[in-house]
């Protein structure tokens, strides 16, 4: 049975935003630990509208790879949501992906 229409937005938007923090988090780390001068001039001269895409994207792609895996996320489960194939079992990483980027085709 499908899941309600604002359930799954909130979930989304929720999924989006704790995945995105968190791989800006890595790669900020990673950045600043390897070559800190570029880090900063990447991160002072990136624009907020490029930074929410950019948000958007990475997000999505940890969403995927989280959904692949586990079979929900933070948000789907905290909503009561989970994703299944027919069968019954965890969808897949490359599935769990194209699950999440497709949703962007459509927009």
């Amino acid at each position: 049975m499908p899941a309600a229409p604002w359930r799954r937005y909130f979930a989304r938007i929720f999924d989006l935003t704790v995945f995105g923090v968190l791989a800006w988090f890595l790669i900020g780390f990673g950045w600043y630990s390897t070559a800190p001068l570029q880090a900063d001039q990447f991160f002072t001269q990136l624009s907020p509208p490029l930074d929410a895409i950019l948000t958007l994207a990475l997000g999505s792609l940890v969403t995927g790879l989280v959904l692949g895996f586990v079979g929900t996320t933070p948000g789907k489960s905290i909503f009561g949501i989970r994703v299944k194939d027919l069968k019954g079992q965890s969808i897949g990483v490359a599935s769990g992906i194209a699950r999440d980027l497709t949703y962007y085709s459509k927009v």
